[in-house]
């Protein structure tokens, strides 16, 4: 939204008009970070843990709906980790409070006003409000502002490999686990050992429940770090590790 801005003013509650400069800004989490060269006394508002935010939780909405500036809209979290094909780090929290055009970058507060996530799209056959919000969680939010102030820019994690799900068949019955579905050559993957059809088992603390938050959680590892990753292989446990890149 803020890419080609020539001029961007924010406008404070007491209708105070300033001027703001982009210290840095992502496409793919469409986040931008603004900075005011003007003292405010302003109480911040606070980040809570999105990882801890439950199905029917209540939450509330703020935005500036077709310029109706501070609107407040009520519902509850509706489902989490939704993929919207937005971009490839969809991890959205779904909500039913009312979001509407010009709610985008407003943000989704609980009940004890901390946020837990930025108000960035909505699904509709017209343009209008059907109860059906998405929210960029909290903890991508501070991940994200955290690279912009640092580096202008985000620096995101890179192992040069695709997963997808897959079934396998262990003592215990049938289980989801991801497989190494393609792999690039030369890549951090590819050096370290793995290989197409490798079945993960583990990769640090890296979440497995699906592709889209392997992936998210690969992008948020610091390039240089060394990533432990162990792999099923032809019925066998193998143990490596894998310098990723950026």
């Amino acid at each position: 939204v803020a890419e080609d801005a020539v001029k961007i003013t924010v406008i404070t509650s007491d209708e105070e008009t300033l001027t703001a400069q982009i210290v840095g800004l992502d496409r793919k989490t469409d986040i931008a970070l603004l900075k005011i060269d003007h003292p405010l006394n302003l109480e911040p508002a606070h980040f809570a843990d999105s990882d801890l935010v439950r199905v029917g939780n209540r939450v509330f909405a703020v935005g500036n709906p077709f310029g109706l500036g501070n609107s407040v809209s009520q519902g509850i979290i509706s489902a989490k980790e939704r993929n919207i094909d937005k971009g490839p780090y969809d991890n959205f929290l779904q909500t039913d409070a009312a979001i509407n055009q010009g709610n985008s970058g407003g943000p989704l507060f609980n009940m004890n006003g901390e946020v837990i996530g930025i108000n960035t799209a909505i699904f509709s056959t017209d343009g209008q409000n059907m109860r059906l919000g998405f929210a960029t969680p909290s903890n991508v939010v501070r991940w994200v502002v955290k690279q912009l102030k640092t580096n202008g820019r985000v620096v995101r994690g890179w192992l040069g490999i695709s997963v997808q799900p897959t079934r396998i068949t262990t003592t215990e019955g049938r289980e989801e686990k991801l497989v190494v579905s393609a792999m690039a050559e030369n890549s951090p993957a590819f050096e370290a050992g793995l290989q197409v059809g490798d079945i993960l088992e583990s990769a640090g603390e890296i979440a497995l429940d699906n592709p889209r938050i392997f992936s998210l959680g690969i992008a948020q590892t610091e390039p240089g770090a060394v990533l432990p990753i162990t792999v099923l292989r032809n019925n066998e446990l193998l143990d490596l590790s894998v310098k990723v890149q950026k």
